[in-house]
């Protein structure tokens, strides 16, 4: 067993050789349903805070006494 949407197309193909690959494809979307993954409901992930983390004091100097050190 391969991937569903590949073996739905290959049927598409079979019943339909005249068309281009891309033709084939158009055709089989009209008609394929996704088989498998289903939602879960209920459940909720709740996102982690970042913490910014703080800077150094040589890092928080003013800019004048940086630019007095050029």
């Amino acid at each position: 067993m391969g991937n569903p949407w590949l073996d739905h197309l290959k049927k598409v193909r079979k019943a339909h050789s005249n068309l281009s690959l891309k033709q084939a494809m158009k055709e089989a979307k009209k008609t394929y349903t996704k088989v498998g993954k289903s939602k879960k409901v209920g459940k909720v992930r709740k996102s982690r805070k970042v913490r910014k983390s703080k800077k150094s004091r040589k890092s928080r100097k003013s800019r004048k006494s940086r630019k007095s050190r050029k």
